[in-house]
């Protein structure tokens, strides 16, 4: 049996660009994982893969979450002979690879550097979604009328600003850019 799976990745939500690539594969059954630290669909694929059936991926990343994690479903897959073919690096799980090692070393890097980026973005937008606040703190208001007032009264340096409010000349310009634009 010809099996593809895909997985919900920050970059490919609905699954539309991973359903495109695969779908020219001989596809009998489609395996979805609909979030990306999930992994029960894919357990449950590997318990009932069998001798000859064949698995079709986008890409190692898109099957799993290190490298660790890939070895175990491979030696699974393999005690099983069936196969796994990734489309993006044009590799099977029962073919010897002829690759050297520097494009051996480039490919499992890229991989692992992939797992770690898809790992902070689902993170980012779990806390996005909890309503928490990604980026650099906002200055204390207090500090910022402060500076506005200091430095309106034409009494200050920006140095003395500075010290005084620990607002620097260009979060001070920014937020007079704001009054002046109205985007307060």
């Amino acid at each position: 049996m010809n099996y593809a799976y895909i997985r919900c990745l920050p970059s490919d939500r609905d699954m539309a660009a991973q359903k495109e690539t695969l779908g020219t594969h001989p596809v009998d059954e489609w395996v979805r994982e609909e979030e990306y630290q999930e992994n029960e669909a894919l357990d449950a694929l590997l318990e009932r893969l069998g001798a000859g059936d064949v698995v079709y991926v986008q890409s190692l990343v898109t099957l799993a979450h290190s490298p660790a994690h890939l070895m175990a479903i491979l030696e699974n897959v393999s005690e099983k002979k069936a196969v796994i073919r990734f489309h993006r690096e044009e590799i099977d799980s029962d073919q010897p690879l002829s690759l050297n090692l520097e494009q051996m070393v480039r490919m499992f890097t890229e991989f692992q550097s992939e797992t770690v980026s898809l790992a902070t973005k689902t993170g980012i937008d779990r806390a996005r979604e909890k309503g928490v606040s990604t980026g650099r703190p906002r200055k204390k208001d207090k500090n910022v009328r402060e500076a506005l007032r200091m430095y309106r009264s034409n009494l200050y340096t920006l140095a003395e600003i500075r010290e005084k409010t620990n607002i620097s000349k260009t979060t001070l310009y920014r937020y007079l850019a704001q009054e002046k634009n109205g985007d307060e």
